[in-house]
C-alpha cells in the first residue's frame, strides 16, 4: 500500500532482511530522491552517539592503592587489569549505579564469568579474560558501573571521589560498533526514481540492532517535534512548556497530525501520553485542512470532489445517512473515510 503525504512518497515497507543480536541489515522504502541519504546519515550519526549502553565506571582492589603498580602472584600488572575492565559488557535492568564484586582464589585464569552477578544486571561476555592467577591467591575487586552514552573519560567518573583505592576507568558505553548505510534505486508504479535505504548495524551484543534502529529513530523524532510544534518564524510564542499550553502554528501541526494516522500500532500506543497533552484548539484547526490529509483512495476521493467536499469541516457536517445520498459515493467510500476521521479523533454529523 502506498503511503503519500502532500506531493511525497512515504515509506512503507521496513524490514529486516538479516537479524541477529550482533548485527543486523535492514532495507527501507520508497524515499524520495535524496531523502534515503537524508535520513541514513541521521540515523547512522544517531546510532554512533546517542544508543544508551553500560560499562564499569570505577574498580578497588583489595590490597591495591593506585593503578601504576603490581600484585604478587598475578601476571599482569594493575594496568593491564584495567585494560581488560574497560571490555567488560554489562546489561542494566536498573538506572541508578549499581556496585558489585568479583571474585577469584584458584590458581588459573581470571574471567567475567568469575563477576558475581544479581537481578539488576548481566554480564554479556563472560568468557572475556581480566587476568591470570599464577598461584592460590584471595583476589577481590569491587566494581561500580552506570549506564550512559557514548565516551565517558577517568577524569569525569572521577569527579567527586577522594577515597584512596577506587580507581576511575574510561568507560565506553556507546553498545554500537558499527553502522553502514547507502541507497539504491527503487520503483513506484512506472516511477523509479526514488531511494531505496540499506543500513547495516553491528552491536556489541547488549541490545540487539533492531531496538538499537527504533530508539535512534525516537530520538529523532522527539528532537523534531521541536520544530513542528513550534510558530511560525517571526511570531512571538504563546504559552508554557511547563503547563504543556501550547499555541501551536496550526499548519504545521495538522502536518504532524496526519503523519500520526499513517503510523503503527505500536507507535499510537507508545505515543498516547503525549496525544492526551495536545491543545484543544487543535480540532478547530484541522476542520480547515483539506481531505486530502486524509490519504483517502481515488474512488472516495473523486466522490467528494464531485460534490465540492474541499475541507475536513465540510465533511463531518454531513450524517453518514446524508453522505450516502450524495452521488458517486457508496457505502464503502463512507466506510473508509468514516475510518480515516477516527483515526485523527473525528466523526460525521450525529443523525
Amino acid at each position: 500500500m502506498r503511503v503519500r503525504w502532500r506531493t511525497f512518497e512515504l515509506p512503507n515497507r521496513v524490514n529486516f532482511e538479516e537479524l541477529t543480536q550482533n548485527y543486523g541489515k535492514v532495507i527501507a522504502e520508497p524515499f524520495e530522491r535524496g531523502f534515503g541519504t537524508t535520513v541514513g546519515n541521521s540515523l547512522r550519526r544517531i546510532l554512533l552517539s546517542s544508543i544508551e549502553g553500560a560499562a564499569i565506571t570505577k574498580v578497588q582492589i583489595k590490597g591495591v592503592d593506585h593503578e601504576y603498580t603490581s600484585i604478587d602472584g598475578i601476571r599482569e600488572d594493575v594496568e593491564d587489569i584495567i585494560l581488560n575492565l574497560k571490555e567488560v559488557l554489562l546489561k542494566m535492568e536498573v538506572r541508578e549505579e549499581i556496585q558489585f564484586t568479583l571474585k577469584a582464589e584458584k590458581k588459573g585464569i581470571v574471567t567475567a564469568g568469575n563477576i558475581i552477578e544479581d537481578h539488576r544486571f548481566q554480564v554479556i561476555n563472560k568468557d572475556h579474560y581480566i587476568c591470570e592467577l599464577v598461584k592460590d591467591l584471595d583476589l577481590e575487586m569491587t566494581l561500580w558501573a552506570k549506564k550512559g552514552r557514548g565516551y565517558v573519560t577517568a577524569e569525569e567518573n572521577s569527579q567527586g571521589e577522594s577515597e584512596i583505592g577506587i580507581i576511575p576507568l574510561d568507560s565506553i558505553f556507546s553498545p554500537i560498533r558499527r553502522v553502514k548505510y547507502y541507497t539504491e534505486d527503487t520503483r513506484v508504479g512506472k516511477i523509479t526514481d526514488y531511494d531505496r535505504l540499506i543500513m547495516e548495524i553491528w552491536t556489541d551484543g547488549t541490545v540487539d540492532p533492531k531496538t538499537a534502529l527504533t530508539e535512534a529513530a525516537k530520538i529523532m523524532r522527539k528532537h523534531l517535534n521541536s520544530f513542528v510544534q513550534y510558530t511560525e518564524l517571526g511570531e512571538p510564542f504563546h504559552g508554557s512548556s511547563e503547563s504543556g499550553e501550547w499555541m501551536e502554528s496550526t499548519e504545521e501541526l495538522v502536518s504532524q497530525i496526519s503523519e500520526a494516522a499513517n503510523e503503527s500500532i505500536a507507535d499510537l500506543k507508545e505515543d498516547k501520553k503525549v496525544e492526551k497533552e495536545t491543545p484543544k484548539e487543535e480540532s478547530n484547526d484541522i476542520r480547515s485542512q483539506s481531505v486530502e490529509i486524509l490519504n483517502l483512495g481515488k474512488r472516495s476521493m473523486n466522490g467528494l470532489e464531485y460534490s465540492k467536499i474541499k475541507t475536513i469541516g465540510e465533511l463531518i457536517s454531513f450524517t453518514k445517512e446524508d453522505l450516502l445520498k450524495l452521488p458517486k459515493i457508496g457505502k464503502k467510500s463512507v466506510d473508509e473515510i468514516e475510518e480515516k476521521l477516527n483515526e485523527i479523533g473525528l466523526t460525521f454529523k450525529e443523525s
